[in-house]
């Protein structure tokens, strides 16, 4: 394995998640909430939409818009 000393990379995670289950709570106070106020800090929150995909296809629009 290889040490690499550059120090100006910060550490990152990237998440997809869907609404509701056991952690929304926790995820919309974390990372929704300040986007929508303009607080974010030590977060990004990059939303995405069924329709800002304009090759998603009418059936799958339809699934997920019910």
């Amino acid at each position: 394995m290889l040490a690499h000393q550059q120090t100006e990379l910060a550490p990152r995670m990237y998440s997809t998640t869907n609404p509701g289950g056991i952690g929304h709570a926790w995820y919309r106070a974390k990372f929704i909430v300040p986007f929508r106020e303009g607080k974010e800090s030590d977060t990004r929150f990059v939303s995405a939409r069924v329709d800002d995909n304009r090759f998603n296809n009418p059936e799958y629009r339809g699934f997920w818009k019910g």
